[in-house]
């Protein structure tokens, strides 16, 4: 992810019993998203990451990949509650009414900033500092060409495609 436009500091919301927390121990705590006060948040993004990479295959006529697509999300999304995101939130956002509210203790909390560029310089690998996408952009995030690139890559014979597909649809191919 490249640097969100013109934002040099992120901000954590939190209670004072997370911030004794977070300086006690020199660290950040990830949390799994299923946990967190929106789980759906992921699910939704799932979704429409889905969809935005199986578009982009209609898009190109090839039906076979958009709807292996689809099965690869759909058996993922089965392991959810087994595997699952990590994550420690922030906002571009100083004073923001809903991040107090929702994370802060009801406004008794706290706002701690971070450097952006030290942010992401701790995120090495298996980290990473990503921006949230919602619905209406999921189609500009990185991982739709990345998801693309690597299922358009697949070497899998046609056959084993078509197998695939058929187990669960039924679907039809003259090959």
């Amino acid at each position: 992810m490249g640097q969100p436009e013109n934002v040099k500091i992120l901000y954590h919301y939190t209670d004072f019993g997370a911030l004794d927390g977070i300086l006690s121990n020199a660290e950040l705590r990830l949390n799994n998203v299923l946990n967190m006060n929106d789980a759906s948040e992921m699910t939704l993004f799932m979704s429409s990451l889905c969809k935005a990479v199986v578009e982009r295959f209609q898009n190109d006529g090839d039906l076979i990949r958009a709807r292996w697509t689809e099965k690869l999300f759909a058996a993922e999304k089965e392991k959810e509650f087994i595997y699952s995101a990590y994550a420690a939130c922030f906002s571009c956002f100083r004073d923001d009414a809903a991040q107090w509210e929702r994370y802060a203790n009801h406004g008794r909390g706290v706002c701690m900033a971070f450097r952006y560029d030290l942010l992401k310089k701790m995120a090495v690998e298996p980290l990473s500092l990503q921006t949230v996408f919602y619905r209406d952009d999921v189609g500009e995030h990185e991982l739709v060409e990345i998801i693309y690139r690597l299922i358009r890559r697949h070497k899998a014979p046609w056959s084993v495609l078509h197998r695939f597909l058929m187990q669960d649809a039924g679907l039809a191919l003259a090959l």
